[in-house]
């Protein structure tokens, strides 16, 4: 059985993280089966090195329009029709930003954490890691490059606010799996929604093709679906704390605004949103 892996890390690159973990049963009740403490030492060089590695990101991706879906997509690897001598700046800096942030993992204060989860889990478990931070420069850092995933590669990393509250679901059960894909602003079917077309017989997909506004009000609201797939452009602000998709050529969304129609969803039946 897979396990949920807890990391609370409150702080900042300039004074440092405090870490608790919890490994956790991933299955309810969820019980609890170690936990222990750590820290992260302030580093705030890394965060000017993920500055520098986005401004060449950004650069290299402005002309590149779509991008594979794939499992686990790689951090080095962005396109190949990026000609060699443009992309190898990009590479370098890719590089230097995954050992700096490596490096810093292996920091002595950080390693009660890692011996714990060396400890209690296995390489062929299906695992989550679960980082529970309301810093917005650490969800950026490469966790998915984390040298400790080369050792358990069915583990995956994903992220949470420290502060939720679980919803309440519907438990109804139905024969194939629902999927509401939207394609937004400059995202076609063709290149962006094969994948998802290609499933297989159990999966039901229902397309919405740059809605408008009220359109979405009837499928969150009144509709049951499993997963919510999102294709198209989106931008953040102020430091990645306000975020907005497009989901036709004059209309963008925030997400403050859909958290009451994913919450609906949620309450429906949605277990996962991409």
């Amino acid at each position: 059985m897979g396990k949920l892996i807890r990391l609370d890390i409150q702080g900042d690159f300039d004074s440092g993280f405090s870490v608790t973990a919890q490994i956790l049963e991933d299955s309810a009740p969820f019980p609890l089966i170690a936990g222990d403490a750590g820290k992260l030492p302030r580093n705030p060089d890394i965060k000017e090195a993920y500055r520098n590695w986005q401004a060449l990101y950004r650069n290299i991706v402005a002309s590149i329009s779509t991008f594979p879906l794939t499992r686990r997509p790689s951090f080095t690897n962005i396109s190949a029709n990026i000609h060699e001598n443009d992309f190898e700046p990009f590479r370098r800096e890719t590089q230097d930003l995954i050992t700096n942030f490596n490096n810093w993992l292996k920091h002595q204060d950080f390693q009660p954490i890692e011996s714990l989860l060396r400890t209690h889990l296995e390489p062929g478990e299906e695992n989550r890691i679960l980082l529970l931070t309301n810093n917005h420069w650490l969800r950026k850092m490469p966790w998915q490059e984390w040298d400790l995933l080369k050792d358990f590669p069915q583990t995956e990393v994903g992220f949470s606010s420290p502060i939720f509250q679980q919803s309440k679901q519907l438990s109804a059960s139905q024969d194939k799996v629902k999927i509401l894909a939207i394609l937004g602003y400059q995202a076609d079917i063709e290149s962006q929604g094969q994948p998802i077309q290609n499933l297989g017989n159990n999966v039901e997909v229902t397309w919405l093709k740059q809605p408008k506004r009220e359109e979405l009000d009837g499928p969150l609201w009144k509709q049951r679906w499993d997963i919510l797939f999102f294709v198209g452009h989106g931008e953040s602000q102020d430091e990645w704390k306000t975020g907005t998709i497009w989901i036709n050529e004059n209309d963008k969304i925030t997400i403050g605004e859909l958290r009451n129609h994913l919450k609906k969803a949620i309450e429906n039946g949605l277990k996962l949103a991409l």
